[in-house]
């Protein structure tokens, strides 16, 4: 469902403000959910709510669209539809609005088979949207949807794409001319187009937006098909998903995990690049990337093989979740407080979110064995100074951000500055200790297994010389699978070490 819903989100803004362009700012934060994000989720727990009992779905789907629409009044819905969600009779209204097709990725998601799929749409879009031209644009979307979640490829989604609308056009022939249109038949074809168009999910959203017209809705429907063929950059969803109220986010996450979209992303390599997923590849001097989510260009050694680059601040977009974790803790075990963070859905395999966990995760397990400091505003200084450390550090500096993140929590436990004495010593010590200890252990890196080890060694360290008594137990990993460069049992902490 999430696909739908960034689409929305993105394409909020430019509603009634269209932008002709694929150049703008991904997540702007004038961007909202909309209607189109409320109806998709509603139609989601009434898939839910039946529980394969389809005879029920229809009934399920009035009581849920109803009872979202009372949730969130203002949200942008259609005249028709606000007066079917306070009206008596629940009676069909003949529409082919696109509305019918925003809201219907689950039924494809749900389905065991294309013709169950088409039936669920149905059911889904009939209780409102009766008209011939709504059933045709529900059911042509979630046809796409269904053969990009089982692995067909473009041609074959194209082919039966033209079996519902001709798509005889381009975006670059319509853009500029394409008008406002809210049904159906003038917008489901050039969402469809905006997906086959596309290199990768950012892309396909940026396409529908780049047409003008119904924006949101567009791009909904887009980012619905996108998923299920490219999935969702790690980043980026855990972006939209802070952008959702809890009870929102709560229902995708169940949705998500119950029925999960993009089948066809379950294969062979684990995810390197946040958008297509491909190798990362390190080159020896900068070049000017621009980023593929927020469109910053800047200096940069680091991209994927086919050239897509994320800067530090989308990589670590949904990095504010920790100082929950951390205020909340009350154990004085760092590794375990590290792991709560890696746990969560922002944190990714490798990435500079590492470079300000440790010292974090640090930080509050000291606070928590009697450290008399103000946590929250270390945590703060923590983050900053953290941040301050790119992707990469390990090999381009020969100084891995994990190892550098202890010397900080050292420093900013001890109020070092560059003129201090004793406690400035120590923060170098810190620093060295942890960094010879990954030198030890040799490349390629491993931001999970350089974190352990950096921990390992500042438990110690701290312990030592500032008579904390902080403490860690076993630490196994758990992410070797994950990992395309993983040691193997040359690693401290693989699962093989510890049996």
């Amino acid at each position: 469902m999430l696909g739908a819903i960034i689409g929305d989100i993105v394409g909020s803004r430019f509603e009634k403000n269209n932008h002709l362009s694929k150049d703008f700012q991904f997540i702007h934060q004038t961007c909202h959910f909309t209607d189109d994000t409320v109806t998709t989720l509603a139609v989601g727990q009434a898939l839910v709510a039946a529980d394969g009992d389809w005879e029920r779905l229809a009934e399920e789907t009035i009581y849920w669209l109803r009872a979202y629409g009372h949730l969130y009044p203002d949200c942008g819905f259609g005249r028709n539809f606000r007066k079917w969600l306070t009206a008596e009779d629940t009676k069909p209204y003949n529409s082919y609005g696109n509305g019918a097709a925003m809201r219907v990725c689950g039924c494809a998601a749900v389905a065991g088979s294309l013709e169950e799929a088409r039936h669920l749409s149905y059911i889904v879009t009939a209780v409102t949207h009766n008209h011939p031209e709504g059933i045709k644009g529900a059911e042509a979307v979630t046809t796409a949807i269904y053969l990009a979640r089982t692995g067909a490829d473009k041609a074959t989604i194209r082919k039966a794409m033209c079996a519902y609308y001709p798509l005889n056009f381009t975006l670059e022939s319509i853009r500029g001319e394409y008008k406002f249109d809210v049904t159906c038949q003038g917008s489901v074809p050039q969402a469809i187009v905006a997906f086959l168009e596309a290199t990768d999910f950012v892309d396909a959203i940026r396409n529908a937006i780049s047409i003008g017209g119904d924006s949101d809705t567009i791009a909904a429907i887009t980012g619905s098909i996108a998923e299920a063929f490219f999935g969702i950059p790690e980043t980026l969803a855990a972006q939209a998903m802070m952008m959702l109220p809890a009870q929102m986010q709560q229902v995708v996450r169940d949705f998500d995990e119950r029925f999960p979209l993009a089948l066809a992303q379950t294969d062979a390599t684990n995810e390197e690049c946040l958008i297509c997923k491909a190798p990362l590849e390190y080159l020896q001097e900068g070049v000017l990337m621009e980023c593929a989510i927020c469109h910053k260009q800047e200096l940069s050694k680091t991209r994927c093989v086919n050239g897509h680059y994320v800067c530090n601040e989308c990589h670590t977009q949904g990095l504010d979740s920790i100082f929950g974790v951390c205020l909340s803790a009350t154990g004085t075990d760092p590794v375990a407080i590290v792991n709560e963070m890696m746990a969560l859905p922002f944190c990714h395999m490798h990435g500079p979110e590492h470079h300000i966990m440790v010292g974090m995760a640090l930080l509050t397990a000291c606070h928590n064995a009697g450290a008399d400091f103000e946590l929250k505003a270390a945590l703060r200084e923590m983050k900053n100074r953290g941040s301050a450390v790119p992707g990469g550090s390990c090999g381009f500096w020969g100084a891995c951000g994990a190892g550098l993140s202890t010397g900080m929590a050292v420093s900013i436990l001890t109020e070092t500055t560059p003129l201090s004495t004793d406690s400035f010593g120590l923060a170098q010590k810190m620093t060295a200790r942890a960094l010879s200890r990954i030198g030890e252990i040799g490349g390629p890196r491993c931001c999970k297994r350089d974190s352990y080890l950096s921990l390992e060694e500042a438990t110690a360290f701290i312990r030592e010389h500032l008579g904390l008594a902080i403490h860690h137990g076993d630490i196994v990993c758990h992410y070797a699978a994950k990992n395309n460069q993983c040691l193997g049992k040359r690693c401290p902490f693989n699962v093989a070490n510890h049996q």
